[in-house]
């Protein structure tokens, strides 16, 4: 799930629940995102170069609009889907 924050100079901040660039680029789901420092990565999705920031709570996307952003990101990244209530149901923590 996730709220936008500001829109800042064309940069979408996003606090996103349940969301990790490093789980989500170095799964092997996901192909050609490259971290560029701690925290920032860069990638080519969509048809679009793409760079963002990650900070553990929120996310920044770069040169980024709020429209484009719901309107194909959202899906991209399953920003919909409440992964913390998956999360307590997983068969881990259930003991199974």
């Amino acid at each position: 799930m996730y709220r936008i924050i500001s829109t800042d100079n064309n940069n979408l901040t996003v606090r996103i629940d349940d969301f990790n660039p490093s789980h989500t680029f170095l799964c092997g789901q996901c192909f050609r995102w490259n971290q560029e420092d701690e925290g920032t990565w860069s990638g080519v999705a969509l048809g679009r170069f793409v760079r963002l920031k990650w900070d553990g709570e929120l996310c920044t996307f770069f040169d980024m609009t709020e429209k484009e952003f719901i309107e194909k990101w959202v899906d991209y990244f399953d920003l919909n889907t409440d992964y913390g209530e998956i999360k307590k149901f997983s068969p881990a923590r259930m003991n199974i």
